[in-house]
């Protein structure tokens, strides 16, 4: 007689059929809220990609997130499922504007040491008396 322990088994026996039973995790998610859940995880799906796509048109390298957070708790014979899903959009880039500073605080739109080429032209007695 050998002392080696019996071998593993090769393969693990197919659980009996019951009707309605969420064996894999794609017909458990599927299900969850009646299906809501799925559409809801579609929906930000489909919202993250547009706005990487839009990203994408100036931006070299985009990335964002779509995170599935599944909560069980169970008691008794019943397990509860909360479900979450979130999505992190990737930062778009924003534009970026010049000012300049002005003595005592604040900033101005444009450069006040460059004389302003397009300021009112009067004319007539006005003008002469504009300088």
């Amino acid at each position: 007689m050998s002392d080696l322990a019996p071998a593993a088994p090769t393969s693990i026996a197919a659980p009996p059929h019951i009707p309605g039973a969420e064996r894999d995790l794609v017909r458990l998610l599927a299900g969850i809220e009646d299906g809501q859940f799925a559409v809801d995880a579609t929906t930000l799906m489909r919202e993250l990609q547009s706005v990487m796509a839009q990203a994408a048109l100036t931006a070299k390298s985009v990335s964002g997130e779509l995170t599935v957070k599944l909560k069980l708790k169970q008691e008794g014979g019943v397990v509860e499922i909360n479900a979450d899903v979130a999505i992190r959009k990737p930062k778009l880039p924003r534009a970026k504007s010049v000012r300049w500073p002005l003595p005592g605080g604040g900033f101005a739109q444009s450069n006040p040491a460059q004389m302003d080429m397009l300021r009112p032209v009067t004319t007539g007695r006005a003008a002469a008396y504009a300088d």
